[in-house]
C-alpha cells in the first residue's frame, strides 16, 4: 500500500503549486530527510527481522510520512475557477479512488488474517 500512496502522491504533487506545497511541508512538519526515507517505501529484504517490533515501527512512521506528503500535494491544488482546474482535480480525484479501492482491498484482508488468527 505505502507504493500506491507514493504513486497517487507523486502524481498529485506533480499539479500541486510548488511554493505552496513547500509552505505545507513546514506547516505539517514534514522535512526532507522525512521525505527521502519515506519515498524509499518499504521492501521485505531491508530488514534482518521483518516481523518485528521496530520495523513495524519503522514502516508505520514511513506511511504516516507518505500520508502527510499526500495532504500536503492535496492542500497545494490550485482552484483558479477555469478550465485548467479540470485536469488537475480530475487526477485527485481518481487518484484518491484507485487509493480507497486499495485500501478497501487491504482491509478486507486484514480482517481475514485477524478472523483466521481469532479461530484458532
Amino acid at each position: 500500500m505505502i507504493q500506491n500512496y507514493i504513486q497517487i502522491s507523486n502524481v498529485i504533487k506533480g499539479f500541486s503549486e510548488q511554493l505552496d506545497l513547500e509552505k505545507y511541508h513546514d506547516v505539517y512538519d514534514v522535512s526532507d530527510f522525512d521525505m527521502q526515507d519515506a519515498l524509499q517505501g518499504f521492501t521485505d529484504g531491508e530488514f534482518e527481522d521483518p516481523e518485528s517490533l521496530r520495523v513495524l515501527r519503522i514502516a508505520a512512521a514511513r506511511f504516516h510520512t507518505i500520508r502527510k506528503i499526500l495532504l500536503c500535494a492535496m492542500l497545494a491544488l490550485e482552484a483558479t475557477g477555469d478550465n485548467s482546474d479540470f485536469l488537475r482535480w480530475s487526477a485527485a480525484v481518481e487518484g484518491l479512488r484507485s487509493l480507497n479501492d486499495i485500501i478497501g482491498s487491504c482491509y478486507e484482508k486484514i480482517c481475514s488474517i485477524l478472523s483466521e488468527d481469532g479461530g484458532e
